[in-house]
């Protein structure tokens, strides 16, 4: 072999490597996003884990699978309505991780308006937000 084929190899390797472990990391463990949820997330300053009980967020029981802007007696935002409006998005781990990430960004890219979301705690670990989606999904 040459060194040019053994630096393939090992790059080959290596690209599989990586991309191994973010799909290990993306995985969530539901318990330690249970604790975030009520603890260092601070999701439960704004919303509920139970059925029909809003606080100044939606209830976010059910929300894993449920349509952008379906909860019932809940004042969305402006930007958040236009964004729903444009998309029809369904909350999933396509759409709650950029969102847990960044609310503002994510709501604004797809609302194409540049303005803040109400929810403005930012989630910036991968594995804390795979956390809270696999929560989040037991809420049923």
């Amino acid at each position: 072999m040459t060194l040019r084929s053994n630096c393939v190899t090992f790059a080959a390797g290596l690209a599989l490597m990586i991309a191994s472990g973010a799909a290990l990391a993306a995985e969530g463990n539901a318990e330690n996003g249970k604790k975030l949820f009520f603890s260092s997330a601070q999701c439960k300053i704004c919303h509920s884990d139970k059925k029909g009980v809003k606080r100044v967020g939606p209830s976010l029981f059910g929300v894993y699978g449920r349509k952008c802007g379906a909860s019932t007696k809940q004042h969305y935002s402006s930007n958040y309505q236009a964004a729903c409006a444009k998309t029809h998005w369904v909350w999933d781990e396509k759409t709650l991780d950029p969102y847990l990430k960044d609310p503002s960004a994510y709501i604004s890219s797809l609302s194409g308006k540049n303005m803040r979301s109400p929810m403005t705690r930012q989630t910036a670990k991968p594995q804390d937000r795979a956390d809270i989606i696999a929560f989040l999904k037991t809420l049923k």
